[in-house]
């Protein structure tokens, strides 16, 4: 046909659809190429040069797909499937807002793009906005209600906000389009345990255990929802059957260790613990557990040789750093635990959690320079870093005092105002206190508890708050809660004391 009506542009593009289909990709690049030598310009020789992109990326050639990209750019600023495609390539490079911008010029031109719709959720997810995300997927469903890519991250999205009975409705509206998608029958499963619908979460994992692919996950699930039961012999039987088939099965482990110990056959459960870890010897998560006995029965010797091992195995895990800092600390080796910190950092300088437990552990012990320049090195890259901006600020106040110090520790907290965190109310708090702002000070304390703040610290601010606000019996009451634990130490702890010696002189 084509030789006989070679000018046929429609008929060369369906020559190129069935080449696709059968996976002949030259001819079918030479296909494009053709309607590209008739059309020069045309819409149809930029729609051929689509196609001979999406044949470059799917042979993991770049570098050429760029350059028809920037032909069909030239000649169509604003052509959506290269935009779309620009926009993959952009999510690939974890450069979402230039994702985002293309997705949106997309949409503007064709509100109704499904593709455009999908994309931009998966960019907003990568860029922390999850509401933008589901708002994305749940137009998606009111254009294509049965959209399998949309009915599962809806459930996945609602899952994660803990909305557990609409995540339950779009898994089952999923299973019953498509009923062998495992991902979404395990979600599904997860939902009902959430919800402690253990039957209706057994009955639906049933297609897991079924299936030899899924059978080790199935097992799992079937473990889980045995356990909410409080069937722990049966969850023992489940999770066994599930680490069998697939031992490296983080969660079954654990589970089964809890379910032994439900049983008082804990005994049992570090017997096939220790067999575990004979056999899997390089199980990161299995000396975790092993860990985690030792330190519960107080042998810190041995729990600090279990978390050893676990930072051999996993050097890239910034837990595994934070675990056996925290097994020195409570072995009472603050050196040792900021060593390991130390390790950490200079392993994963990316990660802001070490760095910011890393500072803690310099001001606990009292190397607050040190604690300082790593709060403000964060700030200076993540300035708005809540979490570093206030412990500077409470660092600034408690350790390094000062009118500009002052000052500088009232401008951190000015992005704390509005937050809902009772340490973060409580920094402004106690800042405002340092000001001579103590009616300000009060209201912002008993906030902080009111949010849930407890502990020595929250009630030594509030209670010299109090007192220097007038209120003797109020600040006596808190800051006899703040001293009521004397192995608990904390800043202004002496203040706290003579305070409330003073306030039982006064009667």
């Amino acid at each position: 046909y084509i030789a006989a009506q070679p000018q046929d542009v429609p008929l060369r593009f369906a020559l190129a659809q069935l080449l696709l289909a059968q996976k002949e990709l030259q001819p079918a690049q030479q296909a494009y190429r053709d309607i590209i030598a008739l059309d020069d310009k045309g819409a149809d020789a930029v729609k051929a040069r689509n196609g001979l992109i999406a044949i470059a990326l799917a042979q993991n050639e770049r570098e050429p797909a760029e350059q028809l990209l920037a032909e069909v750019f030239e000649l169509d600023a604003e052509n959506g499937a290269a935009l779309i495609t620009r926009a993959k390539l952009h999510l690939m490079d974890k450069q979402v807002d230039e994702a985002i911008s293309d997705l949106r010029t997309v949409q503007r031109n064709d509100p109704q793009s499904i593709e455009a719709m999908l994309l931009l959720g998966r960019a907003y997810e990568m860029n922390g906005a999850r509401d933008l995300a589901l708002d994305n997927y749940r137009q998606v469903l009111a254009l294509q209600p049965k959209n399998l890519d949309a009915l599962f991250n809806v459930g996945r999205l609602e899952l994660a906000r803990g909305q557990q009975e609409e995540a339950e409705d779009e898994f089952r509206a999923l299973l019953e389009i498509q009923p062998e998608n495992y991902q979404a029958r395990r979600l599904l499963v997860t939902s009902l345990v959430s919800q402690k619908k253990w039957d209706m979460a057994l009955e639906v994992n049933k297609p897991l255990l079924e299936n030899d692919k899924t059978q080790a996950l199935g097992y799992y699930l079937q473990g889980r929802a045995l356990y909410g039961k409080e069937d722990y012999a049966g969850a023992v039987t489940a999770l066994e059957k599930a680490l069998a088939k697939e031992p490296a099965i983080v969660e079954a482990l654990q589970y089964l260790l809890n379910a032994y110990a439900r049983l008082d056959k804990l005994d049992q459960g570090m017997a096939y613990l220790n067999k575990h870890i004979e056999q899997y010897p390089d199980h990161a998560h299995a000396h975790r557990a092993l860990g985690d006995y030792y330190r519960q029965t107080g042998d810190q010797e041995k729990a600090i040789a279990a978390y050893q091992r676990v930072l051999e195995l996993s050097p890239t895990a910034p837990e595994a750093y934070q675990v056996l800092s925290g097994q020195y600390l409570l072995a009472g080796q603050l050196d040792k635990s900021i060593a390991t910190l130390e390790q950490g950092v200079a392993q994963l300088p990316d990660q802001l959690g070490l760095q910011i437990l890393l500072a803690a552990m310099y001001d606990r012990a009292g190397d607050y320079d040190k604690a300082r320049t790593i709060y403000e090195g964060l700030l200076k890259t993540k300035p708005d870093l809540e979490l570093a901006a206030n412990n500077l600020a409470t660092l600034l106040v408690d350790r390094f005092p000062g009118a500009d110090n002052l000052k500088a520790a009232e401008r951190l907290t000015e992005k704390l105002r509005d937050s809902q965190q009772p340490a973060f109310i409580d920094t402004v708090g106690w800042v405002n206190y340092k000001l001579g702002n103590y009616v300000r000070a009060v209201t912002l304390m008993e906030t902080a508890q009111s949010l849930g703040g407890k502990g020595s610290d929250y009630a030594y601010h509030l209670g010299m708050a109090y007192f220097k606000n007038n209120q003797p019996d109020k600040a006596r009451e808190q800051l006899e809660l703040a001293l009521a634990d004397d192995a608990v130490d904390f800043a202004g702890k002496d203040e706290a004391r003579q305070t409330l010696e003073a306030l039982k002189a006064g009667g």
